[in-house]
Formats: C-alpha cells, structure tokens, sequence
C-alpha cells in the first residue's frame, strides 16, 4: 500500500463518475536504419488501455497560440489502474475524437505513486 492510496482510490472515482470513457493510445513505433549494420532496429506495436477522462477547455488567458492552441483541451484522467504512463505523442480518445497528447502533467508528490495524469490534447 502507498502513501497516496486514498487520493488515487478518489481521484478514479470522481472521474469514473463525472467524466466519460476515453481511451489512451501508444502509436506503433517502426525501427531505425543503421548504415552501419545495413539494418533496421526492431519496431513494435503500439498498446491501448481504457480509462475515464474529464474533458475541459483552456481558460482563453491561457490560449497564445503556440504552447497552447486555440481548440486545445484539458483532459483529467486517473492513474488508477492505467497500464503505462502516458506520454508526449501518445493519443487521447475522447467521444470519437482522436486528440493527440502534446503536454502531460502528472501529480505524484512523493514521485513514487501517480495519482492524476493531465493531458493537454489537440484534435
């Protein structure tokens, strides 16, 4: 058991209940060619996990058109149970939008436990 146990237990259970259900995506990443060894390294294929998300748009203060974009969105997702750590370049699907993962913030105060992944997504 972690020190955190009861916020990530909370964290999951507001968003189960308030937010909707979005899916995390991994992209296949395909190997890179060595000149060296006339090779290409190995690729793999990308993995998924469902999850629960609360989607919010940006405060228009916030939006300068370049870290944050006009149509980005807020995307609260709990790290209870979530199969990897999601990451810059990974996808979002929320509704049938796919949104691409441009920035993450992830809450974990010991730097031990992830309680809350937030994601900032632009379709």
């Amino acid at each position: 058991m972690g020190t955190y146990d009861s916020e990530v237990n909370n964290a999951y259970t507001m968003i189960s209940e308030k937010g909707g259900v979005a899916r995390i995506v991994q992209p296949d990443t395909k190997g890179t060619y060595s000149p060296v060894s006339d090779s290409y390294s190995a690729s793999s294929t990308g993995s998924s996990f469902t999850t629960y998300a609360v989607k919010a748009d940006y405060e228009e203060k916030y939006v300068d058109g370049t870290v944050i974009a006009h149509g980005d969105c807020k995307f609260l997702v709990p790290a209870k149970n979530a199969d990897f750590t999601p990451v810059q370049g990974d996808k979002i699907v929320f509704g049938s939008v796919y949104w691409d993962i441009k920035h993450i913030n992830i809450l974990d105060p010991a730097g031990n436990q992830e309680i809350l992944y937030t994601l900032q997504g632009r379709s």
